[in-house]
């Protein structure tokens, strides 16, 4: 089991915070299908998102834990190597997963309000944000994984001849992205 160290105060601070936000998101989940039990309807597609959403929400918080179990939230100069190199195993898992979380309750939400306002206009701009939320998950998808050349050079910088792109720039793509989708909705 990850335990996050007492001195990665933090991290613990973090790791709390995730619990917290994770719990709200499933009663959240459950009070909706709640509703729709009670209203004897269906669930939709804008519900099956929402569930994925969650669980994709559950993946991100297990591994982040296991990051802060391993020196995230600490001073960089207080990672050891077996650290760094757990820090650049997870990383496709922590960029995929979140940006999965994003897009997926951003499609949520869209469908919700397609059923709500079916007027046609409205309808087709809803599915032409949709399209440019799962491209922009593919693109960082595999950003993530074609970032470093070879993929292992990401944890092992040991490799010969390896080389990785700014990532600072990659997760500044991503964050800024996330922020215009998120405007954009």
């Amino acid at each position: 089991m990850w335990e996050i160290p007492a001195d990665n105060p933090d991290g613990r601070a973090f790791a709390a915070i995730l619990i917290i936000f994770l719990v709200i998101a499933a009663t959240f989940c459950l009070l909706r299908v709640y509703s729709r039990r009670l209203h004897r309807t269906a669930l939709d597609a804008s519900d099956y998102m929402c569930f994925l959403a969650l669980f994709l929400d559950i993946g991100l918080t297990v591994i982040l834990w296991g990051a802060f179990a391993h020196g995230y939230g600490q001073d960089v100069s207080q990672f050891g190597l077996d650290d760094a190199r757990f820090s650049g195993r997870i990383f496709i898992a922590i960029n995929t997963l979140w940006v999965g979380a994003a897009v997926t309750v951003r499609i949520s939400i869209i469908l919700l309000c397609v059923r709500i306002f079916p007027l046609r206009q409205f309808r087709l701009a809803s599915w032409l944000v949709i399209a440019l939320n799962v491209l922009t998950f593919l693109s960082i998808f595999l950003a993530s994984f074609l970032i470093c050349t070879p993929i292992y050079y990401a944890f092992d910088k040991t490799i010969p001849n390896g080389r990785c792109g700014d990532q600072r720039k990659f997760e500044l793509f991503t964050a800024i992205m996330s922020l215009l989708l998120d405007l954009l909705l």
